[in-house]
């Protein structure tokens, strides 16, 4: 456990106990938590808001062999630019940011491989490049249901956000394209322990 002081909007300062390790197998109900957003919230304690900040965060489930290093969205650039100011280790995966990390361990719970996903947000920012897209959109995996995907792009337009299914069969596609792939220049965002079509934003 680490001490961390949060200022609330009401400028009240208070401390809170942040774990540095999380094993999901001893503790499952921290996975709910994580995927229904209710993962790290504090309540000031003057004026009763709930606070949802990010902290640096190594989570394990060893029982399903995951291993995945949490990096706050502030300190994308930090990590690119190899300037974060803690030690991430050699995790197996990670991530940036709240919506990916409840998107990795989505994926890993269904035995997904992210490699092919990415593959897949891949040929849809490249089609949205195409399209004269303003940005590289954002894209994100919110369920897996019945063998299909949900993705959700924002940034394609402004203020919307785009839904797009995809089949079992395009994953499949994609899973026998990453051999493939892993000798070609898409070699950088299949490489971990940052698997991520992000990393086109800092090419």
């Amino acid at each position: 456990m680490s001490k961390r002081l949060l200022t609330c909007i009401c400028e009240n300062k208070f401390e809170v106990d942040v774990p540095d390790t999380i094993d999901l197998s001893e503790k499952p109900d921290i996975a709910v938590d994580i995927r229904t957003g209710h993962f790290l919230e504090y309540r000031c304690p003057l004026c009763g808001k709930l606070l949802k900040p990010e902290f640096p965060l190594h989570i394990v489930d060893k029982k399903h062999g995951i291993d995945v290093f949490f990096i706050p969205e502030l300190d994308r650039g930090k990590y690119f630019r190899k300037k974060l100011e803690y030690e991430v280790g050699k995790p197996d995966r990670v991530v940036i940011g709240y919506p990916e990390l409840i998107e990795k361990l989505l994926l890993q719970s269904e035995g997904i491989d992210d490699r092919a996903v990415e593959l897949i947000k891949y040929y849809m920012v490249r089609k949205a490049l195409s399209e004269n897209a303003k940005a590289i959109p954002k894209i994100t995996v919110t369920v897996v249901e019945r063998g299909k995907m949900k993705f959700q792009l924002e940034g394609l337009r402004d203020d919307s956000v785009g839904i797009t299914w995809i089949e079992h069969g395009t994953y499949k596609k994609a899973l026998k394209d990453i051999k493939r792939r892993l000798d070609s220049t898409l070699k950088r965002i299949l490489e971990p322990p940052y698997v991520s079509v992000r990393k086109l934003e800092w090419e």
